[in-house]
């Protein structure tokens, strides 16, 4: 690898818990974003809209933290793959590496879309919290 290339890329320098927290702080305020949005939508909901409403976001709320944990697993665990081909010198094979994560999470979003509708049609509550969970689902 050229010198030019190091010294462009962050990647290549010496790592230290500054680096370290440059690289993962993205990602821990992002979930503590989610968890707050999350804290937030129940309060509202709880509050203003009721009961049932609030049974059905807790139906749906493990099904969307599932789906929030696959994306960050994308996220986190394809950015530190990129970053090491990139930190080698590998600058085509990160790039092939990355637009494979992303045909990846495109396909998971496909997956889960056409899982959702099709258990949505013949999910079954003898409660109005099923049915108003598949009104928030659309």
């Amino acid at each position: 690898m050229n010198e030019v290339q190091e010294e462009g890329n962050p990647l290549s320098q010496d790592f230290d818990i500054k680096s370290l927290l440059k690289f993962a702080l993205p990602t821990i305020i992002m979930m503590l974003l989610m968890g707050l949005y999350t804290i937030v939508d129940t309060i509202f909901v709880a509050r203003f809209v009721g009961t049932n409403a609030l049974s059905a976001l807790n139906i749906v709320c493990p099904v969307i933290n599932l789906i929030v944990g696959l994306g960050t697993m994308l996220a986190t665990g394809g950015s530190a793959i990129v970053a090491r081909k990139m930190g080698a010198g590998e600058t085509v094979r990160a790039s092939q590496d990355f637009t494979l994560i992303i045909g990846a999470g495109a396909l998971f979003g496909v997956i889960i879309m056409i899982l959702g509708t099709a258990l949505m049609k013949h999910s079954k509550s003898p409660s109005r919290a099923g049915e108003t969970s598949r009104r928030k689902w659309r």
